[in-house]
């Protein structure tokens, strides 16, 4: 099996390369990978030592990513990690933010990023929270394909025992996210701003389905984009007409908060 690692991680079709039987092979390389002692040569230099057996895992929106993230869990679970499970999906900041709050040495974050709605994929985060070293992505590429070439399979535990045994907990990171941004954003400015004289919540919502495509311009007859702002349409195709969007619409103006559709990101 030929898998490479390109931004951060690796994507593939879901049900076609993106397989529970591969990703447990890519987890289980990832967990080889952190074990080795060339997995902290300088990424910790200066800082905080990480805790060598805590990662931290998440997941994203898409079909099956909830699946795919406790399977990632059950594999390192059983090569000794601590590992910390999110509850629900987030944003793959605020996956990033845990890695370096909970002290990890690596997160897993189950997601394609901006890839069409038929992939998956897995980022690897190194213990700053940010993507990991390309040095440290070919690491894992090497262990892949040395276990594929022993005929190693990779280590699984059951997830209740995981649990039970305390290798694996649930979290909600999203709270401590928050907190982390109210030191950064100044909230307050920014709600004086959102709202208008008359006193009413002034928000845009924006997906990236509201944006211009050629072919289906040519096929509506429509120019697409709205003043200035190119790309941006007046209103989004009714199939993505959700209830935030039409909050927004109703009550909104100035303030345009963003998020891409399959929630890893606002």
């Amino acid at each position: 099996m030929t898998i490479h690692f390109g931004t951060d991680g690796w994507r593939g079709v879901i049900s076609d390369t993106f397989t529970f039987h591969n990703l447990r092979l890519v987890s289980q390389a990832i967990a080889d990978a952190v074990a080795s002692e060339e997995w902290l040569n300088g990424g910790a230099a200066g800082g905080k030592q990480p805790d060598r057996r805590r990662m931290v895992v998440g997941f994203d929106t898409r079909f099956l990513s909830d699946r795919y993230a406790v399977e990632a869990a059950r594999v390192l679970a059983a090569n000794g990690y601590q590992v910390f499970l999110t509850t629900a999906d987030v944003p793959t900041p605020t996956l990033s933010h845990a890695v370096k709050n909970l002290g990890a040495v690596a997160g897993i974050m189950i997601t394609a990023s901006h890839n069409a709605p038929r992939y998956s994929g897995v980022k690897l985060k190194s213990m700053y929270g940010g993507s990991a070293l390309p040095e440290q992505c070919r690491r894992v590429e090497v262990y892949l394909n040395d276990n594929e070439a022993r005929g190693r399979g990779p280590n699984l535990m059951d997830f209740e025992q995981a649990r039970s045994t305390g290798l694996l907990e649930r979290i909600n990171p999203t709270q401590a996210y928050y907190e982390h941004l109210r030191t950064l954003i100044n909230f307050e400015v920014h709600r004086r701003r959102a709202f208008t004289p008359g006193g009413r919540l002034d928000v845009r919502f924006r997906s990236r389905s509201d944006q211009r495509h050629p072919a289906r311009d040519r096929l509506r007859g429509s120019r697409g984009p709205l003043g200035d702002e190119p790309g941006l349409r007046r209103d989004p195709p009714r199939a993505h007409r959700t209830l935030p969007w039409r909050i927004g619409r109703r009550y909104c103006r100035r303030t345009r908060p963003a998020w891409v559709g399959d929630g890893r990101r606002w």
